[in-house]
């Protein structure tokens, strides 16, 4: 059969899991005595400290550091910076 022919199969996605995984993300990220904690099964907890985050730039650097760690995934990654963000009060057009 030619590739022009042929149809990709793509896995079922259980979106009641998916949800559920996402809403236990948010739960299991937070903002606590000056830094954001994560705290995600068995590993233990990673605290980064918001004075440790001065800037935009910073927070770029710590986003490529926590995006090598086996344990994040995209949307964690982005619940992480959306905590700074909101900790340290930036408007993102301030970038």
């Amino acid at each position: 059969m030619s590739k022009l022919n042929s149809v990709e199969c793509y896995p079922f996605v259980d979106l009641r899991k998916a949800w559920a995984e996402m809403e236990e993300d948010m739960r299991c990220i937070t903002v606590e005595n000056g830094g954001v904690v994560m705290r995600w099964g068995q590993r233990p907890e990673y605290t980064v400290d918001l004075n440790r985050v001065k800037n935009w730039a910073q927070l770029v650097d710590w986003m490529l550091h926590l995006s090598e760690k086996r344990w994040m995934t995209p949307y964690r990654l982005r619940l992480f910076s959306e905590k700074v963000i909101s900790a340290k009060k930036w408007k993102r057009s301030d970038a």
